[in-house]
């Protein structure tokens, strides 16, 4: 497996869905998953005085 750096502000983001946040959130998907695995991993960023919903996260 081969390192990625990636310079800051680089990654593509998303705002957060308001199903799932409250206040303004932003997403940043660092690592989607590939057949046969089912895991991915993003950085949350929380404005001041926003919050999660309670939700959960099925499998891929």
């Amino acid at each position: 497996m081969d390192l990625i750096v990636r310079k800051n502000g680089t990654i593509p983001f998303t705002r957060g869905d308001p199903r799932f946040f409250t206040g303004n959130v932003i997403i940043e998907q660092v690592h989607d998953s590939e057949e046969p695995s089912r895991v991915a991993a993003s950085i949350v960023t929380f404005e001041p005085g926003a919050r999660t919903n309670w939700h959960y996260h099925p499998l891929r």
